[in-house]
């Protein structure tokens, strides 16, 4: 298998028409797309994986990671929360009330 991949091949149609459909609208190329797509795709490959014995996912610290993630995944997760769809939305509540109503952490 080689360390440099020069083919794009089998990349699910839909995959690459959602590039396309980004590519038009926001005047990138769809070769920047593809790029940043696999930068992001990466950086969760790497989350999903776990780290090793020392904390590191592929020799990264999760410092840089999750500052890194930060900027890929605020928009899916707002996206998420506003179709009701992450996956912590139905966890209950953990600030408690009083019987007033009033959190405690008033």
């Amino acid at each position: 298998m080689s360390e440099n991949p020069t083919s794009l091949r089998n990349i699910p149609v839909d995959a690459l028409s959602m590039a396309q459909a980004v590519s038009r609208r926001c005047s990138l190329s769809v070769a920047d797309v593809l790029r940043q797509a696999l930068v992001s795709g990466c950086l969760l490959e790497l989350i999903k994986n776990g780290p090793d014995q020392e904390g590191n996912y592929a020799g990264f610290d999760k410092a840089y990671l999750a500052k890194s993630l930060r900027c890929h995944l605020a928009a899916p997760i707002d996206f998420l929360l506003e179709l009701g769809e992450h996956p912590y939305q139905a966890a209950p509540s953990v600030v408690e009330h009083d019987q007033e109503g009033t959190s405690r952490n008033d």
